[in-house]
Formats: structure tokens, C-alpha cells, sequence
């Protein structure tokens, strides 16, 4: 009879899971960066309840109710994007994962749902390729830009053809897509990290051990990676082949934007541990001087701190000593 009531219980538990999963999913359908943030949450409150077969059910049922109620293409993205943040995330809370890992595996799964929710909705439901779709984001941003800096350059009576022909160029463009991809992943796999906390500790279960990001790094065996990948693509551009120099310029932003992390990160590291300054001015002082053009600089102190590991967080780090 105990078993009956808890096997109850938990199957009500499970609906009611999926029920908030499928209301959240009709009022967040037209915020893509808000849905993964808000509906991974409901998986990993029921994975720590429960176990990882209930959440297999919860997901199962809530794909089912998604594909009556909206279609199959939604439910088919919620379990792979939503229910997979939800699973892995969980995992690492449950099983005592430090802080470093589970965010590095935040945010591993966060850009495979972002990469994921882009294929699937371009193919299925707009029906373009992923081409098309670089295409028209290229061309909107090109016209966009260009008015923008058409009008600054008649107010102020300056030439700015040169700037204009250089910002608006199609490769110029192409290659803030893996900053852009890079920084939503980043800031994502925060914010899902920071309100799932808050809303365990209002339920008084299990806290989550979030990544201080003076505490972020990035290991130099990941960085010998994307150094080896930059070199290839060089390589390669010798080669004279058609297009190559796309994938340079993703390859070389992929580079700059995650050295960049880890320089901020770094200079946050001294301002919050060495002169004590508070969170919120620490803040300020790192989005103010990157818009002062600091960016450059930071990505070069991002190289250096991989390479010499100053704050010994890097347990592979080359220099033990």
C-alpha cells in the first residue's frame, strides 16, 4: 500500500512537472533565449527529486502533450535541447560535480541546444537551409549597419566609406557569429545555473555550487586546441580554396572571444580578490573599459594567464611550480 501511494505521488509529481514544462514552453515559444534559460529549471528540480527514469517519463509525457498541443517539431526540440540542459545539469547538482564542471557542462549542452534549436527550426519548420539563413541574417545586418552608419557620417559631415566597406563586408559578419554564439552560451549557462539555485534554495533542496567568474579559466589543453584550429585554417588558406577565408575568420573569433572570457575573468580574479572591490563594481569596471577597447587587451592577458596559469586554477596547467 506505501509503495502504491509512492509510485502515486510521484506519477503526480511527474504530470504536474510536465504541465508547467508545457505552459512554459506556449509562453516562452517566442523567446528562444528565455526558453533556455526557464525550461531546462522544472527538469532539474525533478531529476534531483527523483531519479533519471522519472525524468526520462516526465520528458516522454511532455513531448507527447507538446506534439497534441503545439506540433511534433516543438516537442521533438524540447527533448533534445531543454530535457538534455535539464539532465546534465542535474546530474552534475545530484552527483557533487564541482563548480567548474558542471558550468563547463552547462554550457557544453547550452550550445549544443542553441546549434540544435537553430538546425531544427530552420530545416523543419522555416523550411531554408542553414546557408539561406547565414544569408539573410548577413544581408539584414549589412543594410542595417550601413544606415545607421550612412546617418552618423551626414550628420558629422565625415567619410566613412572605408569603415562602411569594412563592417558591412560579408566576412566581417560571418565572423561575430561564433562571438555572438560563444557569449549567449556563456551568459546562458549563468543565469540557468543562478535562478535554478534560487528557486532550490526557496524549496529547500539542494544548492547548486555556481562558478564564481573570477574562478573561470580555460585549461591549456583546450587552448593548444583552438590554437592548433587557427593554425590549420591557415594552413589551409594557402591552399587558395574556395571560401576558406569564413572559416578563418569563425575560427579566429572563436579564439579571440574565449581568450577574451578568460581575461575578464582573470582581471575580475584581481579586482574581487586582491583589492576586494564589490561584485556589482566589478561589473561596471569590466563591461566599461571592454567598450573603451580593452577587448584586444583582454583576449592577450586571456593567452597569458593560460599559459601561465597565475591563479593556479588549472589542474593541467604547464608550469606546476
Amino acid at each position: 500500500m506505501e509503495e502504491q501511494k509512492f509510485n502515486s505521488r510521484t506519477l503526480l509529481e511527474i504530470i504536474l512537472i510536465s504541465t508547467i514544462i508545457v505552459i512554459l514552453t506556449m509562453i516562452t515559444s517566442f523567446l528562444p533565449t528565455l526558453a533556455t534559460v526557464i525550461l531546462p529549471i522544472p527538469i532539474i528540480i525533478l531529476y534531483l527529486r527523483r531519479n533519471i527514469s522519472e525524468t526520462y517519463i516526465c520528458i516522454i509525457i511532455t513531448i507527447i502533450a507538446l506534439s497534441l498541443a503545439t506540433n511534433p517539431h516543438i516537442a521533438v526540440l524540447f527533448a533534445a535541447i531543454y530535457g538534455l540542459i535539464g539532465i546534465g545539469v542535474g546530474y552534475c547538482v545530484k552527483n557533487n560535480k564541482s563548480a567548474y564542471r558542471t558550468f563547463i557542462t552547462t554550457c557544453i549542452l547550452t550550445l549544443l541546444s542553441i546549434i540544435v534549436a537553430i538546425i531544427i527550426y530552420t530545416t523543419f519548420i522555416d523550411k531554408k537551409s542553414i546557408i539561406d539563413l547565414v544569408n539573410e541574417i548577413v544581408s539584414s545586418i549589412q543594410v542595417y549597419t550601413r544606415q545607421n552608419l550612412e546617418y552618423i557620417a551626414a550628420n558629422f559631415s565625415t567619410d566613412m566609406s572605408d569603415i562602411i566597406a569594412t563592417v558591412t563586408s560579408k566576412e566581417m559578419i560571418v565572423g561575430y557569429i561564433p562571438v555572438v554564439l560563444i557569449m549567449t552560451t556563456f551568459i546562458s549557462s549563468y543565469l540557468i545555473l543562478i535562478i535554478s539555485n534560487k528557486i532550490l534554495k526557496s524549496l529547500k533542496m539542494k544548492d547548486i555550487n555556481v562558478l564564481h567568474f573570477s574562478n573561470f579559466y580555460v585549461s591549456n589543453l583546450i587552448g593548444a586546441f583552438l590554437i592548433a584550429i587557427l593554425a590549420i585554417s591557415i594552413i589551409i588558406k594557402s591552399k587558395e580554396i574556395a571560401d576558406i577565408k569564413y572559416i578563418i575568420t569563425i575560427t579566429t573569433g572563436l579564439v579571440v572571444v574565449i581568450f577574451l572570457l578568460n581575461g575578464m575573468a582573470t582581471i575580475s580574479y584581481v579586482l574581487r580578490k586582491k583589492t576586494h572591490l564589490s561584485k556589482i563594481a566589478t561589473i561596471i569596471v569590466l563591461v566599461v573599459t571592454y567598450f573603451m577597447g580593452l577587448g584586444n587587451l583582454y583576449a592577450f592577458l586571456g593567452l597569458v594567464e593560460m599559459i601561465f596559469d597565475f591563479r593556479k586554477l588549472d589542474p593541467h596547467r604547464i608550469f606546476k611550480k
